[in-house]
């Protein structure tokens, strides 16, 4: 077990990266214990435990978000209130400057929580992204010693590729689109005059198709590399095993029969370590989806009340901002899948290799 922590710099990914969101699902979280339990065929996390975490930093995160939510049904509130009484200004004008003030202070509001939101998105893709770099290492350099070293090779190069290319287009391209999405739609709301409505919808748009891309070209990616080295690897090392009994004397099935049960252990060690990485991925994300969840559930409701109160300005700038964090909670759910499967298809390509053996 040292071995695989001091090897090169994995300490560093295991323990000096920031696993604090995994922290606030699981306060007892550590590496060392969740690999062990595995191996020993153990959940290292309860299910009811992680259901009342989940639980608490749901409500926790309603509690803090209340004061949010109570600022924007008070500016709706207002602006509802100025739009009644339109008739008690002694000008039109007047009534035009308190109404679009109103309607400026929501919009500011509400573009702080969405900018929150998108930072702490691109944070979350970054750790997970930085995380699962290194738990790859470790699988691949246990996929080596189980000797199915083509497997490791060729997954671990090009899905360590595939990763980084999609968790920079993710961050370069489809956050961008929803940013400039949000932005339109709300200045369009939010003026009245100014018709932006079409290109905000051209870019929610965009970042979904692009979201549909990248999902069909990173599975085609993983299912073909699978496939293929995984045969490659367990035609080898059948041969191998094959050469080793027959061709040395006397002790050659005693070696070949060694050669599986050290390669077997190394499997075992390795599908431990994927495993953790997986299930640390998932409390990484669980997390910021939970915060960007309550925010969409705070804005919904936000714009359900205020239409019910006649201002319909402002339920369309919440309805755009609860679409817009819709979009961002897609975004990293769907990077953390990136991750998981990639952590996944070394797994299985690696055993479907020592099963062909």
């Amino acid at each position: 077990m040292d071995t695989i922590w001091n090897y090169g710099s994995l300490q560093e990914g295991f323990q000096g990266n920031s696993l604090e969101g995994v922290r606030e699902i699981v306060p007892d979280f550590q590496v060392d214990t969740w690999v062990q339990e595995l191996t020993q065929g153990v959940n290292p996390i309860a299910p009811d435990r992680l259901m009342g975490r989940i639980s608490e930093l749901f409500f926790g995160q309603i509690r803090s978000q209340a004061a949010l939510l109570v600022g924007v049904l008070a500016l709706a509130f207002l602006s509802a209130l100025v739009s009644q009484m339109s008739a008690s200004f002694s000008s039109k004008g007047m009534q035009k400057s308190a109404s679009f003030f109103l309607l400026a202070s929501l919009a500011t509001l509400v573009s702080g929580g969405l900018a929150q939101a998108v930072m702490l998105g691109k944070e979350a893709i970054d750790s997970m992204t930085f995380f699962m770099q290194y738990d790859a290492v470790a699988v691949c350099y246990l996929s080596v010693s189980s000797g199915t070293a083509t497997s490791a090779t060729a997954m671990h190069g090009i899905l360590t590729m595939a990763v980084g290319g999609m968790a920079t287009l993710m961050q370069s391209m489809v956050l961008p689109l929803i940013c400039a999405s949000a932005a339109l739609g709300i200045i369009h709301h939010a003026s009245g005059s100014v018709q932006f409505i079409g290109l905000s919808k051209l870019c929610s748009g965009s970042a979904k198709w692009l979201m549909g891309i990248f999902s069909a070209i990173f599975m085609a990616l993983v299912t073909l590399t699978g496939l293929g080295v995984s045969a490659f690897d367990g035609v080898g090392g059948k041969a191998a095993k094959f050469a080793v009994g027959s061709m040395v004397p006397v002790v050659g099935g005693t070696l070949s029969e060694a050669m599986e049960t050290v390669a077997g252990s190394a499997l075992l060690m390795k599908n431990a370590v994927g495993t953790a990485g997986m299930l640390i991925l998932l409390c990484m994300v669980l997390s910021p989806l939970i915060r960007m969840g309550v925010l969409v559930l705070l804005y919904r409701i936000a714009a359900a009340f205020t239409e019910a109160m006649g201002d319909k300005r402002c339920a369309d700038i919440l309805s755009v901002a609860a679409t817009t964090l819709t979009l961002l909670f897609a975004a990293v759910a769907l990077m953390s899948l990136f991750l998981m499967i990639s952590l996944g298809a070394i797994l299985v390509a690696g055993n479907l290799a020592y099963a062909m053996r």
